[in-house]
């Protein structure tokens, strides 16, 4: 699993403060405290850090290479289509 859309939630809360927290540096909307400039990247770094470790993980446990192919598939779609292929071909 994986957080969706982290950029927009450090823009809309951390840098103009439209959404909760509602924390930006005053010239960047109505706050009452925030820093625009640092809040943002603080706030989303460990959504990145925790993205590139789902990433990694699915890239080793699930994810493989279709044969003579450049589409990737998961790991459970390759041994399903190796069962289907003998039943495939034979027809």
């Amino acid at each position: 699993m994986t957080f969706n859309e982290p950029r927009v939630v450090a823009a809309l809360g951390f840098d103009n403060g439209i959404n909760p927290p509602n924390r930006c540096s005053k010239q960047f909307g109505n706050c009452t405290d925030g820093n625009s400039a640092t809040e943002p990247y603080i706030a989303v770094h460990p959504w990145i850090l925790s993205h590139a470790e789902a990433v990694k993980r699915y890239r080793k446990k699930y994810q493989v290479l279709a044969p003579s192919s450049l589409w990737k598939i998961s790991k459970n779609n390759a041994k399903n289509c190796e069962r289907k292929a003998p039943e495939i071909h034979q027809k």
